[in-house]
């Protein structure tokens, strides 16, 4: 053997590269293992996102609804409690309805909340919205019987009492089945069976109904025509109560304005209550200009002439238009009403009136 491979200096130097390789070799083998062992588990996924944590991310609000919750009565209050509503919808807000202090109520605000939370929905998909109950016995009641909880998520217990109220309807068509059963839930709790005291009722309906598909609602904002109704009677009165909403542009965005109308209308031009009232005295004023359009009011009017209807209310954009008898009053809101609200009563005649 060379003396060369002998000598301590190659000794060392041999004894070098066999350290260098068994180290890369058992690198190696723990790279191996790390590898097989990554394998060996599920692949790393983040945490599913559910409906239910974005919800808890979300900042909670509490809107605190006006003792007197009603457009009809109290109609700049209420519709600032919305206009706030509105508000925090946009924000994607948890919103909690504090209705605790509401001592007076009516079906109109019970139906026109019922419109902004479909509206909101479907516009923004904002479906979170919860609250509690009036203090108040006979509101709590109201908002019992009238069927609000139907149309929401509520999984508490429903007790209800007389059936005195025809509990809310919401549909997207005319539906004539629900017309007619208006008519019976009338007949059943009117003394006088008449067809004169009945005759204004299926026409109005029908007209109200038709009036959200017909010219509510402009292209392309189908998904968001619906009506409501319901009907209340009314002992003390002896009187039946109705009151209908759609959630369309509403009556004065819709009705046919003249030139002068627009022109002048950068300088105030006519309110959204003298329109309404000259749909009422009839008015060739339709959209879409066909003949048979723009009747509907009209005839309403006529009923309300004839005393067959009492105390019509109207309210569309900022218009509030009152008619009892051959007397109209108008006033303009300070807040904005989203669609269009008609409300109005069916006397009880008395038999002799009758032929």
């Amino acid at each position: 053997m060379k003396k060369v491979y002998q000598s301590i200096e190659w000794k060392e130097h041999s004894a070098r590269i066999s350290r260098r390789r068994l180290k890369r070799k058992q690198e190696n083998k723990s790279k191996r293992a790390k590898i097989a062992s990554f394998a060996e588990r599920p692949l790393y996924l983040p945490k599913r996102v559910t409906y239910a944590d974005r919800v808890k991310k979300r900042r909670k609000v509490e809107l605190k609804a006006p003792a007197n919750f009603s457009i009809i009565n109290n109609p700049d209050e209420t519709l600032s409690f919305f206009r706030d509503y509105y508000r925090h919808v946009r924000e994607d807000r948890r919103i909690f309805f504090d209705m605790s202090d509401v001592s007076q109520m009516t079906e109109d605000a019970i139906l026109y909340m019922l419109s902004r939370f479909h509206y909101s929905e479907k516009a923004m998909g904002h479906d979170y919205v919860s609250g509690n109950v009036p203090q108040n016995l006979r509101c709590r009641e109201l908002l019992m019987e009238s069927g609000f909880y139907d149309h929401v998520n509520y999984s508490g217990r429903i007790t209800t009492g007389e059936n005195n109220i025809f509990k809310i309807e919401t549909k997207v068509l005319v539906d004539g089945q629900v017309a007619k059963g208006v008519v019976d839930f009338v007949k059943g709790h009117l003394k006088a069976n008449n067809i004169v005291s009945l005759r204004s009722i299926y026409p109005t309906l029908i007209e109200c109904m038709a009036n959200t598909r017909n010219h509510a609602y402009e292209t392309g904002m189908e998904k968001f025509s619906k009506w409501w109704i319901v009907a209340m009677y009314g002992r003390e009165t002896d009187s039946v109560h109705f009151t209908f909403l759609d959630n369309g542009l509403g009556i004065p965005a819709t009705i046919r304005r003249t030139f002068i109308e627009k022109f002048t209308g950068i300088w105030g031009g006519r309110d959204d209550s003298e329109l309404i009232a000259s749909a009422l005295m009839g008015e060739f004023r339709t959209q879409t200009k066909a003949k048979w359009r723009g009747k509907g009011l009209p005839r309403i009017r006529r009923y309300v002439e004839s005393n067959e209807m009492e105390r019509l209310t109207i309210i569309s954009n900022n218009g509030y238009v009152y008619c009892d008898g051959n007397d109209t009053n108008t006033k303009e809101l300070g807040k904005k009403f989203y669609g269009t609200l008609l409300s109005w009563d069916i006397p009880q005649l008395a038999e002799n009136s009758f032929r």
